[in-house]
């Protein structure tokens, strides 16, 4: 038997629940599913796929695989130029090598800021799901505590000369006397460290977030033992001296893994088949 055609003039299929765009985040609710999102013409079918990373929107995936290489490429860089340093110090002097160390230290730690912020970028096709102190959020404002405790630091150093070398050291008339400039500098250097923590923290429960959305049972669970274990190793693992360095080694890897997975979707595939990942 034959199946008899769909009536004429069918009312056609809406979208009832609060669905958003994955490209502009355009309320969808009361649009036919066979429609195109009247903002930006994005298929309409699309926003409705399940909310795996492989059918977000590929503008907001590149974001985030944008993010992930600034942080990554960032920690490699400082951590060359940790290493250059031990040289630059019999080459350019102690005091010399200070500078070009802080000028490398600053570089690189704009390039980690600007790595989280593209790596938090808010995915359109989620708007409605999000938490109001959802961990990207989180990581958002702690960033730019961190940039503006930074840019304060620097100022200082440039007006007080507290990171020059011997010699051009000293303030400027009517500057604030040394004792004070040491309490604001120590006051910045608590903030910075408290908003570090934080950051930390939340990156772990965003990234968690992420690799479900992949799926990658690997990264899931390893966010969930480094909460702990990697704070241990960069603390109480500075006893064996390599325990900080293991704890970075831990954490690149950990967002690496996560970035085969944003570079593989933007090649047109769903995810990367490595061992944990379900598919």
């Amino acid at each position: 038997m034959s199946t008899a055609p769909p009536a004429v003039g069918a009312p056609e299929s809406l979208v009832t629940a609060d669905r958003y765009c994955i490209q502009c985040a355009y309320l969808l609710r009361g649009l036919p599913t066979s429609g195109k999102c009247p903002e930006c013409g994005t298929e309409v079918a699309m926003s409705l796929r399940e909310p795996m990373l492989g059918s977000a929107s590929l503008d907001y995936v590149r974001k985030v695989n944008s993010g992930l290489n600034f942080v990554l490429y960032g920690i490699l860089f400082l951590v060359l130029m940790m290493i250059l340093s031990i040289g630059a110090v019999f080459v350019m002097g102690a005091a010399n090598a200070q500078l070009a160390m802080h000028a490398a230290g600053l570089i690189g730690s704009i390039m980690i800021y600007m790595g989280y912020w593209y790596y938090t970028q808010p995915d359109p096709g989620q708007v409605a799901e999000e938490k109001q102190r959802a961990a990207r959020k989180v990581i958002r404002i702690v960033v730019a505590i961190q940039a503006v405790v930074a840019l304060a630091h620097l100022v200082l150093g440039l007006i007080f000369g507290y990171n020059a070398p011997p010699g051009v050291r000293g303030a400027a008339p009517g500057a604030a006397p040394p004792d004070a400039i040491a309490l604001v500098i120590g006051a910045l250097g608590i903030a910075s460290a408290v908003a570090w923590i934080i950051q930390y923290f939340a990156v772990m429960r965003y990234t968690r977030w992420l690799a479900s959305r992949v799926p990658d049972r690997w990264i899931v669970k390893r966010t969930k033992v480094y909460m702990w274990l990697l704070p241990v190793l960069s603390t109480v693992g500075t006893l064996v001296i390599v325990g900080p360095l293991i704890a970075l080694i831990l954490y690149w890897n950990l967002l690496d893994r996560l970035r085969k997975h944003t570079r593989a979707v933007l090649a047109g595939k769903p995810r990367v088949l490595l061992r944990g990942v379900d598919g």
